[in-house]
């Protein structure tokens, strides 16, 4: 709020001795409340029809590789030729995708449980990496977390934060940057170089589900318990615009992709939204949309599709063109990962990773 200060000076005669009248100045300092013009946009997105349609032909796809972990799969990551799976085996599982085997695996210290008086495994929840470092979010004592840094084969505790902080999931924004999604639907950004916060931001009163960087990392896109996505600059945190319309609950998944953005949604409704038109598609989906993906040119969505886990891959530019379904998946699906606009990998809530390429 601006304050602006007006000066108001008000001559009253008051009191009176015969002929003669006396004067006083009194001065009034009052204040105007002025609001702030918001610095985001709220545009109205209306729909412009379906991502799918039962008419198109679809091909039907079987994974060509199927890859174990050392534990129940929370999270991947793909890069170059190598794939990055975060488990509750208190392990990230590297995988070389050439010979399909386990080439690293980086062990994150179990912790001792107050309450059960034993050493637990922690459950590694989230991952993101640069060149040079890997962060890790990962399980701790109650609902607490822990995050590390992975760097020249070491691993190293980042212990500036606060502990209480409930971290679902953490991203670069830079080498020294870590953008931090908490249940709050907060982001904050902090300098894992000199252990200081550089802002935190408050979105809304809804709980945070998930988000996703752009691809040169100065946008993200977040979900949350509304189904309304919020882009936010990652460089100071503001709020650039507010994304609604499509889905009228959770938002379990979003990604971005230029003018594209991708909503997964607990009421089992897929959206694509348009930024420079402000509009969106929808696929309705026979069950909760718990993951989905854009791919590298923004060409192919992909969501999970229904009970039999089952992942539908559209064309984003063309509904009537072909669509993939790929079946195989054992468990319910919690991430999808384009590694190009042909090869996916996706898992699920038990140890196996599926990869696919379409035709």
């Amino acid at each position: 709020m601006k304050k602006i200060s007006l000066l108001f000076i008000l001559f009253l005669l008051f009191g009176c001795s015969d002929d003669k009248q006396e004067s006083k100045l009194i001065e009034i300092k009052q204040e105007v409340i002025e609001e702030e013009k918001p610095t985001y946009t709220t545009p109205k997105f209306r729909t412009n029809g379906e991502l799918y349609s039962k008419g198109n032909r679809l091909i039907k796809v079987k994974p060509y590789k199927m890859l174990k972990a050392g534990g129940n799969v929370k999270d991947i990551l793909l890069e170059n030729n190598k794939l990055y799976a975060a488990t509750d085996g208190g392990s990230v599982d590297v995988f070389d995708l050439e010979s399909y085997k386990i080439v690293e695996s980086i062990k994150i210290p179990s912790f001792h449980d107050d309450i059960y008086n034993k050493e637990m495994v922690p459950t590694v929840y989230s991952i993101d990496k640069t060149e040079e470092k890997i962060v890790i979010l990962s399980s701790y004592k109650g609902v607490q977390k822990q995050l590390y840094l992975y760097e020249n084969k070491t691993l190293h505790q980042i212990t500036g934060l606060d502990s209480g902080l409930m971290i679902i999931k953490v991203r670069f924004i830079d080498n020294d940057t870590l953008l931090l999604g908490l249940l709050s639907n907060e982001l904050m950004a902090y300098d894992i170089k000199q252990n200081k916060q550089i802002y935190r931001t408050k979105l809304s009163e809804s709980s945070f589900a998930d988000m996703a960087l752009s691809h040169d990392k100065t946008q993200v896109v977040v979900g949350c318990e509304s189904g309304i996505i919020y882009l936010v600059d990652t460089k100071n945190g503001q709020l650039k615009s507010v994304i609604q319309g499509a889905n009228k609950d959770k938002s379990y998944k979003v990604a971005i992709h230029d003018n594209l953005v991708l909503s997964c949604g607990q009421d089992s409704i897929g959206a694509l939204y348009n930024l420079q038109t402000n509009t969106f598609k929808v696929l309705q989906a026979k069950f909760l949309i718990y993951a989905g993906a854009l791919s590298p040119d923004g060409s192919r969505a992909a969501f999970t599709l229904n009970e039999e886990n089952e992942l539908l891959v559209i064309d984003t530019t063309d509904s009537s063109k072909e669509a993939y379904l790929l079946s195989g998946q054992k468990s319910t699906l919690n991430a999808i990962r384009f590694r190009d606009n042909r090869n996916i990998a996706s898992a699920s809530d038990d140890e196996f990773i599926m990869l696919w390429q379409l035709p």
